[in-house]
């Protein structure tokens, strides 16, 4: 009598002689429905894989019971998968109870509030507070949150009630750069620590520590009385091991704008994965949890729940990248319990004005430039943008060869989106062009906008795409007695955070930059309203990150913002061609969808940068 068993977790099929065992597995239904689960056999005994899920083991067993009309179910068996479903179930709900603020968890949520309202200086919101909540029960667990509604001040909450409990004593944070200065910040202000105070916290990469040995030292013998760890995604690999020393069981571990680790097969991944094994309790953080496809989930699920994944989810990496509107259905039900999501309008941060386009008429030259860049490039979507946004910003751009590698930017940190262009030598067409336009029709207009601004005594950021743009505004602005700074990737962690806390302070007007270095987890709505859009792609991840750098939770309510996108207008064929108007649109569709998910209480569908493409360039040509 076959009998299905276990021994040590693995699930086993123990036959009782040879014949039946040889049979079983020359049969069909065996080779087509039970071999994809099979690790190996031995003697009588078919040995399943350890990777096997609680969903399969079931399924292979309505399988077997066909097959085997004596297969024999060991008591081991049943109560792994009652254990197994009833931990399953119990998480799914209460996560579902906390989300819909059932009657049954009031009492404990009051409870939780009032210790977080006595431990806090700065009060959370009532969202915040919920969301805290939320993540101090269910330990492991996302925060989706839109960008500028408080997902810092809401950790820190849920650090400061288990703290307080004495479950935790320290909050590791891996994330960018950029958001070290707004951790300390919001640290300092929701406890009611002196801004010089800095005994709290550990910078891993402050200009005092040079090399990785020293960053190593201080977070294994210099951390033990930090209450908050910077560490940022570039260094996960060289401070592994110190990293794994120093996660125990007492710390919070945070992982901040965690779709910069989305890719599956990517290192910083598979170390962050590492890492996590010996912590207690888990965040991770984004306002854009899916900016390419559902397999961008992949990994936060596994750092989250590496030993839960396969029985809570179970999807392979393929199955999320394909996953059809079926599939899309079945994901959201499973991630619900797992994520806590807020917008701004529910934290009743003031509505932004209407945006404001500023469209702009080119001059005779920029238009032959484009009719030219039209005809070469029309056959290669990618060339054509790329050469539309230099003609845009600085036409000399377009006397060199393109370098793919300063777009990828705007394509995606991690994607693998590939572009082959065909050179095309045009020089001779346009360099008489080039050097009639001196300055373009979009600067002259930005530089003007920028001026009326300052006379205004409005402080103003500029967000660019291309690093050459931001020197030449700065440049520009430079010779018009403005009082500007730029940051961008080359500018060193320490310069950036000064120049971002000298901003902050009003030491100078103008400030520009781009998203991929400055759209992440920087508040400047305390001093800056108004943002204007030189250069802007459809990244929707970079356009919400940089909006919300001075559109956040704390903005006073009878404080206003404002941003501006300059539009470029062409003329060909006695037709209107704006390449920005039509990346603008597609911006405003994509957020839109991800407003609408939210509000249903789901994670959006996306499209991936080549459809993007195609969309944005859809009826574009004759």
């Amino acid at each position: 009598m076959p009998s299905l068993t276990m021994n040590d977790d693995q699930f086993m099929l123990v036959f009782s002689d040879n014949n039946q065992i040889n049979q079983f597995i020359r049969s069909p239904k065996y080779k087509l429905k039970i071999k994809r689960y099979v690790d190996r056999v031995e003697n009588l005994t078919i040995f399943f894989k350890e990777t096997i899920t609680i969903h399969d083991v079931k399924k292979m067993i309505g399988i077997l019971s066909q097959q085997l009309d004596d297969l024999q179910i060991e008591s081991d068996v049943k109560m792994s998968i009652d254990e197994r479903e009833f931990y399953i179930n119990n998480r799914y709900r209460v996560g579902n109870d906390i989300k819909k603020k059932d009657e049954a968890i009031v009492e404990n949520y009051i409870y939780f509030k009032s210790k977080v309202d006595q431990l806090l200086i700065r009060p959370l919101t009532d969202e915040q507070m919920w969301n805290a909540y939320y993540m101090s029960v269910m330990k492991n667990c996302s925060n989706f949150s839109v960008p500028g509604s408080g997902k810092t001040a809401t950790v820190i909450g849920t650090y400061a009630f288990l703290k307080d409990k004495k479950e935790v004593d320290r909050i590791i944070m891996i994330g960018p750069k950029n958001s070290f200065g707004s951790w300390i910040d919001e640290f300092q202000v929701c406890f009611g620590l002196e801004k010089q105070a800095k005994d709290f916290y550990l910078n891993i990469h402050s200009k005092e520590m040079k090399s990785t040995q020293d960053r190593k030292y201080q977070l294994s013998f210099e951390s033990g009385n930090k209450e908050l760890i910077l560490i940022n995604y570039e260094s996960l690999s060289s401070l592994e091991s110190a990293l794994l020393d120093s996660i125990d069981d007492r710390t919070l571990l945070v992982f901040d704008e965690v779709h910069k680790i989305k890719n599956p097969s990517g290192q910083r991944a598979n170390v962050a994965i590492r890492v996590s094994k010996n912590a207690k309790r888990i965040v991770a953080l984004t306002g854009t949890p899916i900016p390419n496809s559902y397999q961008d989930l992949f990994n936060v699920l596994n750092i989250l729940y590496p030993e839960d994944y396969k029985d809570f989810f179970g999807y392979s990496v393929r199955e999320l990248k394909n996953a059809g509107e079926h599939e899309i259905v079945e994901i959201n039900q499973k991630m619900k319990p797992f994520f806590c999501r807020v917008t701004k309008e529910q934290q009743q941060v003031p509505l932004p004005n209407a945006d404001i386009i500023e469209k702009i008429e080119v001059t005779e030259f920029e238009n032959k430039l484009f009719k030219i860049i039209y005809q070469t490039y029309k056959s290669n979507l990618f060339a054509l943008m790329a050469r539309l946004m230099q003609l845009g910003s600085d036409p000399k751009l377009l006397l060199k060869s393109l370098d793919v590698s300063i777009f990828e930017s705007i394509i995606d940190d991690e994607s693998d989106f590939s572009v082959d262009i065909e050179t095309r030598d045009y020089a001779e067409d346009i360099v008489g062009l080039v050097d009639k336009i001196p300055e373009t029709s979009k600067t002259a207009t930005t530089l003007n906008l920028i001026s009326n601004l300052v006379s205004d005594n409005k402080k103003v950021i500029v967000w660019c795409v291309f690093v050459s743009s931001i020197q030449l505004l700065e440049e520009r602005c430079r010779e018009k007695g403005l009082n500007v700074k730029s940051i961008y990737g080359e500018t060193p962690l320490d310069e950036r955070l000064q120049l971002i806390k000298d901003y902050q302070q009003g030491k100078f007007d103008v400030l520009i930059t781009n998203p991929h270095t400055l759209a992440e987890s920087v508040s400047l709505h305390q001093v800056c309203h108004d943002a204007i859009y030189y250069e802007y792609s459809f990244n929707l991840v970079h356009l919400l990150q940089s909006k919300d750098r001075i559109h956040r939770l704390g903005l006073a309510h009878d404080q206003y913002t404002q941003y501006y996108y300059m539009e470029n207008n062409y003329v060909y064929n006695n037709q209107n061609y704006s390449l920005d108007n039509r990346i603008y649109t597609r911006l405003m569709d994509k957020e839109q969808i991800m407003l609408n998910a939210i509000n249903n209480d789901t994670l959006e569908h996306v499209t991936s940068f080549e459809e993007d493409l195609k969309i944005v360039f859809q009826d574009f040509f004759d």
